[in-house]
């Protein structure tokens, strides 16, 4: 099952301009939109994913990078914030609405930052399962320098950002937790807008989505602010509503195909509509994520 006939807000989420077969996206209207988080911490929200910007020792700290056409933009949302030159970028995976404004980044003078398994997936060419797209191979400007393991600690000004690797949307995540600010970058592990992309391709699963939801949660006081890979800023509460639709659907599909049935009959069943008329909407339809469920489900 490929080919899924994607809606507007799919398209701008994720298919890059001018590559494979799709339409191109036209990033000229979008502007970057900055809201303050915490005195230096700062969510900038362009095209692609959302970047959260860390203060500290005159110099920012990059926490995702949007796509490629929105570089310009985001160099100049981060000079209107007047706390100094991007030093550090730190990727929370390797997709290209993520890491698009690495190799500007890097030549205005960042150090690129990624877990390990992220370099090597940029080095060369890609391919996302259920969306049947092509992803080329990133320039060596745009490659991270910098590799993290299983954990990092980073101290940034007055702010200690810890980094976490967490498999899950891809086998490369990292969660990012400013302990000051009390804020923490989920990457895509939440998508706060409808259902989410697994990548089934390079590590990720369902399993591990809901593990890493449950680790982003574990971070978490009342007052937490959660920065989702796409969407609005969310509460705790709001990212136990999305574990819920995630183990929910898991089970329904996890039972289907345990019961003996095809991909196909599960799709044309659909067997968690209520969900997908809230949730299957924006972003990806039902048909998709039932079968990045179905791929990564034993």
């Amino acid at each position: 099952m490929r080919g899924y006939p994607f809606a507007a807000a799919l398209a701008a989420a994720l298919l890059i301009a001018g590559a494979g077969a799709a339409p191109a996206q036209d990033f000229g209207p979008i502007q970057v939109r900055t809201t303050e988080l915490a005195p230096g911490v700062h969510l900038l929200q362009g095209a692609g994913g959302n970047v959260l910007a860390c203060a500290g020792d005159g110099k920012l700290l990059l926490i995702d990078a949007d796509y490629e056409q929105m570089a310009d933009k985001l160099l100049a949302a981060t000079a209107a914030l007047a706390a100094g030159p991007v030093a550090l970028v730190v990727a929370t995976h390797w997709h290209f609405d993520h890491v698009g404004g690495f190799a500007a980044l890097a030549d205005a003078g960042a150090v690129l930052a990624a877990h390990a398994s992220v370099r090597d997936w940029m080095a060369a060419p890609q391919h996302l399962d259920v969306l049947d797209h092509d992803v080329p191979a990133s320039p060596p400007s745009a490659l991270p320098g910098i590799c993290v393991g299983d954990t990092l600690t980073l101290r940034w000004g007055d702010e200690t950002v810890g980094l976490r690797h967490v498999a899950g949307h891809t086998g490369g995540d990292l969660v990012a937790h400013l302990h000051r600010a009390d804020v923490v970058h989920a990457g895509d592990l939440f998508f706060n807008c409808g259902y989410p992309y697994i990548d089934t391709a390079h590590g990720g699963s369902i399993d591990g989505m809901i593990r890493g939801v449950e680790y982003v949660l574990s971070l978490c006081g009342p007052a937490t602010r959660i920065v989702p890979g796409h969407g609005p800023l969310a509460s705790p509460d709001e990212l136990r509503v999305y574990l819920g639709i995630l183990e929910e659907y898991r089970r329904i599909v996890a039972a289907e195909k345990a019961a003996g049935r095809s991909l196909e009959e599960v799709v044309a069943a659909r067997p968690a509509a209520a969900l997908d008329e809230q949730w299957g909407r924006a972003m990806f339809p039902p048909e998709a994520f039932i079968e990045m469920i179905w791929l990564s489900t034993p």
